[in-house]
């Protein structure tokens, strides 16, 4: 377990004077010398460099192509979509929202348009447009064809267009409350 975790090449040092990340990498062996079918992981790559992130993500989601289920906690939300298919979010200790990613991260009705010629597209989608910024467009559309067609037939040059999703985070403030680790004075 030591060398499937990065830790074979170990000397004698008693576990106190291991790093925050070999201790988390120890953990992991230990939780893994029983073949758990549920492994069950509080934030495991918080004191790891970005390598050891890597090297643990890769591991877990071997272990789940294997047939363990990984059950993560983490406020990492990037670690969360890099290893997890289901998703729940706790607000003050309540379940909020349970979920596939994927819909949580659903498309927001929106489509973003690459251009160069921003101006002229501005002006052609007229309300229908949300938001510029630098050479993206956002443009409130259902139909990336149809809008492609639009603006290629009006002489318009497309670099790119794809839907705008939701990201994790997105999802997750619009489903908590104020930080609760947030301190704020009352009145004097």
């Amino acid at each position: 377990m030591l060398e499937q975790v990065g830790l074979d090449g170990v000397d004698d040092r008693p576990v106190r004077a291991y790093s925050l990340g070999m201790r988390q990498r120890l953990g992991l062996a230990a939780a893994l010398l029983q073949k758990p079918r549920l492994l069950v992981l509080d934030e495991p790559t918080n004191g790891l460099d970005p390598q050891g992130i890597r090297e643990v993500r890769d591991l877990l989601l071997a272990l789940n192509a294997q047939g363990t289920t990984v059950f993560l906690s983490s406020h990492l939300l990037a670690e969360i979509e890099a290893l997890c298919t289901r998703v729940g979010v706790l607000d003050r200790g309540r379940l909020v929202a349970q979920d596939e990613l994927s819909a949580l991260r659903a498309p927001t009705g929106r489509l973003q348009v690459r251009t160069p010629d921003v101006a002229a597209a501005g002006r052609l989608l007229g309300r229908r447009l949300e938001l510029v910024e630098a050479d993206t467009l956002l443009v409130r559309s259902d139909d990336p064809a149809a809008l492609n067609a639009e603006l290629v037939g009006a002489g318009l040059r497309v670099s790119g267009l794809q839907p705008e999703r939701r990201t994790l985070e997105d999802a997750v403030l619009e489903m908590t409350s104020d930080s609760s680790d947030k301190r704020t004075r009352g009145p004097a």
